[in-house]
């Protein structure tokens, strides 16, 4: 008898825009067992990546996604797709009102403001072994909470990556940047969560580290403390 999940995963991987997959056979079995890890999340003990998220996307932007995940799966980059998993299940959570692709490999999450929608999250991937994601400034609250080690920069210093040691997390660190509200020439992908006294955290991240990735979610949790409710 076949597994809901496994067969859930597979009826959507035949509803893609065929466009966005090429149909060999190993094609195929590599996009079955993919779609069926995350739909079923037998293996893997993160977020998964679900049809609810997929829906989000228009046709163009679901196929885009579902790629940018093959290719790493495909790179043999196992850890950095999990983490890739974690963060944008994660982050479809905290700010379900919209997601959008905005390129290769940069996703935007809104959250609703209003009638409107605003954004909040922006998660980087560019197969380069790294991870980003920009998110409010939050910085001082995850210091007190001892999430992070070190201290918040002042109002005056220069925009800068600064390692913050993760409390608990092995030695590891996160490469961060507090962005003013009048940053200038920011990414395009993040720019409207800047202004109006908004600030922003730009925080890197080793694409394969379990450690760095749970820590950024746990900063993204504390930022979203802020609209949750409304």
């Amino acid at each position: 008898m076949v597994d809901v999940g496994v067969q859930k995963a597979y009826n959507l991987l035949h509803n893609f825009d065929n466009r966005a997959v090429a149909r060999g056979p190993a094609t195929e079995s590599f996009s079955f067992k993919l779609l069926a890890d995350l739909m079923t999340n037998k293996t893997l003990d993160v977020p998964v990546v679900s049809e609810a998220f997929l829906e989000g996307l228009s046709p163009k932007e679901r196929a885009s996604a579902q790629k940018h995940l093959a290719a790493i799966e495909a790179a043999g980059g196992e850890a950095h797709a999990r983490n890739w998993r974690r963060l944008v299940g994660a982050l479809r959570k905290l700010a379900p009102k919209a997601v959008k692709a905005a390129g290769p490999g940069v996703l935007q999450f809104y959250v609703a403001d209003g009638k409107y929608q605003m954004q909040v999250f922006s998660l980087e991937d560019n197969r380069d072994g790294k991870l980003v994601i920009y998110l409010p400034d939050i910085l001082a609250q995850a210091i007190k909470a001892k999430i992070l080690g070190g201290k918040a920069p002042p109002a005056s210093a220069p925009v800068q990556a600064v390692e913050y040691e993760i409390k608990d997390g092995d030695g590891q660190a996160l490469s961060i940047e507090s962005l003013p509200s009048n940053f200038p020439d920011p990414p395009a992908h993040m720019k409207s969560m800047l202004g109006w006294n908004r600030k922003a955290l730009r925080v890197v991240l080793a694409a394969d580290s379990t450690e760095q990735a749970r820590a950024a979610e746990v900063l993204c949790e504390i930022a979203a403390k802020a609209w949750a409710g409304k």
